[in-house]
């Protein structure tokens, strides 16, 4: 009696891949091109990080003092990809404020020469002592 469950619990898992994967197949999605875990890599190593402390908002861009270092801005271009948050909370680029602390991820445009933002994360501040 016990093969019997095992085998129906075998077949009825297949049942289940098989529908998947016909209903997959129908489905109205574009191909896409599988991705090798080398350019997958390298997609993931063209983005950098950079922390630090709103010293100015303008509708294109924002600058920053990055923080341990004394005297090193850095700008950032925006763009209408360029997603702002706070936690969970989606927000806008008029959300910024000057003094706020954010961390943009960015990747460098060498045709433009600009450091172009993917996303700013509003980062809360640290407890005062």
């Amino acid at each position: 009696m016990r093969r019997h469950g095992i085998l129906a619990g075998t077949l009825a898992a297949m049942c289940m891949v098989w529908a998947g994967t016909a209903l997959a197949a129908g489905s109205t999605m574009t191909p896409t091109t599988p991705t090798t875990a080398k350019s997958h890599a390298a997609k993931s190593a063209t983005y950098r990080t950079v922390r630090g402390e709103v010293t100015a908002v303008q509708p294109d861009s924002v600058t920053l003092k990055e923080s341990g270092k004394s005297n090193e801005i850095f700008k950032a271009t925006l763009s209408n990809k360029t997603t702002v948050h706070e936690g969970k909370t989606k927000k806008s680029a008029n959300d910024l404020k000057v003094g706020e602390r954010i961390a943009v991820r960015y990747s460098y445009d060498s045709a433009n020469q600009v450091n172009l933002a993917n996303s700013i994360r509003i980062l809360h501040e640290a407890p005062k002592a």
